[in-house]
């Protein structure tokens, strides 16, 4: 089964010698399986670090009250995002060699989003729903009063410094359109989203919209006071 962990935290990355047999006076690398560098290394009871990777400098650890026992875990802390992935636990002496794959899953939940008004479009107005820090590549979906799904004009994303992602989407709002819009962010690793809604008030002819953020954010309502063009006829 994979490790999963969020951005930030420490994790062990197990792996174990079976059957089970003492593991200080063997060679033990764990290394990165899509790129096969040293991720650590450990050797007769030292620590070996000429050639571990350096993204992952003074971040492992090996730990030392297992390997007596055969358990051969590794302590990765302060997880990014490029630790994503898959590592191979190697284990080798004179005479045999074996490894294990173990899978690591390394997740972030992004800030709530914002939305903000682009100019006319399509008879109508374009919304925009934004939000930064999330991994991997979050879904962003737009739901209407009846919680039906509407499709995106256009969605674009990006990636900082740090592999975050921060995504971009647009729906064009038309004066047939009334109820709550909501625009949601969601990373289905995790099976968490983010949700931030708009207030349409629509007639036959015009709409005007009002951004009412959810309770639990503590924000203050305001009226955003935007009239939309009227339907054709």
């Amino acid at each position: 089964h994979p490790v999963t962990a969020t951005v930030g935290q420490d994790v062990v990355l197990p792996c174990h010698l079976s059957p089970q047999r003492d593991a200080r006076s063997l060679d033990v690398r764990w290394i990165r399986d899509h790129i096969s560098e040293t991720v650590h290394h450990y050797r007769s009871g030292e620590d070996l670090y000429r050639d571990q990777m350096e993204a992952y400098s003074g971040r492992t650890e090996l730990a030392r009250d297992g390997l007596s026992a055969g358990r051969l875990d590794l302590r990765i802390t302060g997880l990014r995002p490029s630790d994503d992935g898959l590592y191979i636990c190697t284990v080798e002496d004179a005479d045999t060699y074996e490894e294990a794959i173990v899978e690591l899953k390394v997740s972030a939940t992004g800030a709530d989003p914002h939305l903000s008004l682009g100019g006319y479009e399509a008879g109508g107005v374009r919304v925009l729903c934004l939000s930064a820090g999330w991994y991997p590549l979050p879904q962003l979906l737009w739901r209407d009063a009846r919680g039906q799904h509407l499709p995106s004009v256009s969605q674009t994303h990006s990636q900082d410094q740090e592999g975050l992602f921060e995504i971009e989407g647009a729906v064009i709002v038309t004066g047939s359109m009334e109820g709550p819009l909501s625009c949601v962010v969601r990373n289905s690793r995790l099976q968490q989203e983010r949700e931030l809604s708009l207030h349409i008030a629509g007639t036959n002819s015009t709409a005007r919209v009002r951004c009412s953020w959810p309770l639990h954010l503590s924000r203050p309502r305001r009226s955003l006071g935007l009239a939309l063009p009227p339907m054709a006829m």
